[in-house]
């Protein structure tokens, strides 16, 4: 039987467990700190030391500057904050259930150009993690908005990626970015240590976006829905669904029956 429950040394951060999976989830910024299978983390662990390395970051309502929108300009009267403000404010609860917490925010035009809704679905699987962010745009003409996750996979234990198309970056040059399109490629297989896990993403995203600034540590293969005319389209009164499966391959060694 699943279980959700609240750390007691902090009240804020929710924890989502079963037998083989643990979430650690920070409301504030929507963070996943800590994403553990089988024993192993998959995500590098964020902590207070280190607040802004780690976990798994939601980016967004821009998840970076992009070349030919005013999308870094939005957040006045100073430009919008690195990767937008998505990881930066109190997120509501809106749901929690034995294997899933729902975290919702407003986001307004004095913010940026929109007014709508964004939910954050957190839900274990057998072997993994399910995000699914729901954008909700509440005006009646079709909105723009930026979207990405920047997940800090563990690379302490060994890391390679088993995926042709992004093989050829790899190892990355510390703090040098490598931008891809995304090329219908909605799928990465990549291993930490022995075991092998995947990341899927529906609808595939408009961009890979590969760095690491310590790749001995971690490295960070993001999805992003973010580009001039190629980000998210919301059409008036309605909502754009994004989600992303982590989760461990069943042919892994330390798999537990």
């Amino acid at each position: 039987m699943s279980e959700a429950e609240t750390k007691e040394q902090n009240s804020e951060v929710l924890v989502l467990k079963n037998s083989r999976v643990e979430v650690e989830i920070d409301p504030r910024g929507a963070f996943v700190n800590r994403l553990v299978i089988d024993g192993q983390d998959v995500l590098y662990p964020r902590t207070l030391d280190n607040p802004t390395r780690g976990g798994l970051p939601v980016l967004g309502p821009t998840p970076g500057p992009v070349e030919g929108t005013g999308w870094g300009n939005l957040y006045s009267p100073q430009r919008m904050p690195s990767h937008g403000t998505d990881r930066l404010v109190d997120w509501t609860v809106a749901k929690q259930s034995a294997d899933s917490i729902t975290l919702s925010r407003f986001i307004g035009p004095s913010e940026f150009d929109f007014a709508g809704v964004k939910e954050y679905e957190i839900k274990l699987l057998g072997s993994g993690l399910q995000i699914v962010a729901t954008i909700t745009n509440h005006t009646d003409s079709p909105k723009e908005i930026g979207h990405a996750l920047h997940p800090y996979l563990d690379a302490r234990e060994g890391f390679s990626v088993e995926t042709q198309e992004l093989q050829p970056h790899f190892p990355l040059t510390p703090k040098k970015s490598v931008k891809l399109d995304g090329q219908g490629l909605s799928s990465v297989d990549f291993t930490i240590g022995a075991n092998k896990y995947s990341m899927e993403t529906d609808p595939g995203p408009v961009k890979w976006i590969l760095w690491s600034d310590k790749p001995e540590d971690y490295v960070c293969i993001e999805p992003w829905y973010a580009g001039l005319g190629s980000g998210v389209l919301v059409s008036g009164e309605s909502s754009s669904d994004f989600s992303v499966v982590i989760q461990k391959h069943p042919a892994s060694s330390s798999q537990v029956s």
